[in-house]
C-alpha cells in the first residue's frame, strides 16, 4: 500500500510540478505535494465534491484524471473532461515551501496589491484544451489566480527550464500554456515567440502599449497583471 501511495504521489508531482523553477511574478509551482490533502472538485454539471486527494493519472506530463475520496467515504474517479476546476489545499510543509520562494514584484504594480493577489490558500487547476488538432482536455495549474479575468496562464508541463545545475534553475520556464477567457483552447507561448505574440495578446489596449515600449519575456507575469487590472 505504501508503495502504491508513493507511485501515485510521484505521478501527481511529475504531472503538475514539472517546472522546478521560480515562475517570477506568478504563483510558484511546488516541487512536491502530498496525497490525502483537502481537495474540492467542481464538475462541469455543477456538482461539487469535497474530500481528500487519493491519486492522479498523467499522460505525457498532463494531468488527465484524479481520484477523490469524499467526506462520505465514496471514491470518485474524475477525468479532466468532467471537471471545471480543482482546488487542492497545500499542507504546512508545502506552504512553507511556497513562502520560501519569493516572487519578483512587478515594477509598475503596488507591492501590497500584488502580495494580496498571490496570497492564496488553495492551489488551483482548471480544465483547458491542448492546442492540438484533436481536442484533449487536461487540468492545468493556474499561475495567475486573482488576475485571470481576461487570460489564464497555466504551467506548461513540457516546458524547458532555465539554466542551472540539477533541480536549481534560473530564468523561469521557457513556455507557458495561455488561454483567453472565452476561447476554446489554450496555446503554447514560447520565449522566442513572446514579443510577437504579446502584441497580439495585448494590442487592443492602447494604455498598455504606451506603458511598455517592448515586451521582455522576463516581465511576462507583470504584463498579464497590468492588462488584467488596467485594460477593458
Amino acid at each position: 500500500m505504501k508503495k502504491l501511495v508513493a507511485i501515485l504521489t510521484s505521478c501527481f508531482i511529475a504531472c503538475i510540478f514539472t517546472a522546478q523553477v521560480k515562475a517570477q511574478g506568478f504563483i510558484t509551482p511546488l516541487e512536491s505535494v502530498q496525497l490525502n490533502t483537502e481537495t474540492v472538485a467542481y464538475k462541469t454539471d455543477g456538482t461539487v465534491i469535497k474530500g481528500k486527494l487519493k491519486g492522479a493519472v498523467c499522460v505525457m506530463g498532463y494531468l488527465k484524471k484524479v481520484t477523490i475520496l469524499d467526506n462520505a467515504g465514496v471514491k470518485h474517479k474524475l477525468p479532466a473532461a468532467e471537471l471545471k476546476q480543482l482546488k487542492v489545499k497545500p499542507g504546512k510543509l508545502a506552504k512553507m515551501e511556497m513562502a520560501a520562494k519569493s516572487t519578483e514584484v512587478p515594477s509598475q504594480i503596488s507591492k501590497e496589491r500584488y502580495a494580496e493577489v498571490l496570497n492564496r490558500e488553495w492551489l488551483i487547476y482548471e480544465k483547458t484544451l491542448k492546442d492540438k488538432k484533436k481536442d484533449v482536455a487536461v487540468l492545468g495549474q493556474l499561475l495567475n489566480p486573482g488576475f485571470d479575468h481576461k487570460y489564464k496562464v497555466f504551467v506548461d508541463p513540457n516546458a524547458k527550464a532555465g539554466f542551472g545545475i540539477g533541480p536549481v534553475k534560473f530564468g523561469g520556464p521557457k513556455s507557458y500554456m495561455i488561454q483567453k477567457v472565452g476561447a476554446k483552447k489554450s496555446i503554447i507561448v514560447k520565449k522566442g515567440e513572446y514579443k510577437k505574440v504579446a502584441k497580439e495578446l495585448f494590442g487592443d489596449c492602447s494604455k498598455m502599449m504606451k506603458a511598455y515600449e517592448k515586451f521582455d519575456y522576463g516581465q511576462v507575469a507583470e504584463h498579464f497583471f497590468y492588462y488584467d487590472q488596467n485594460c477593458k
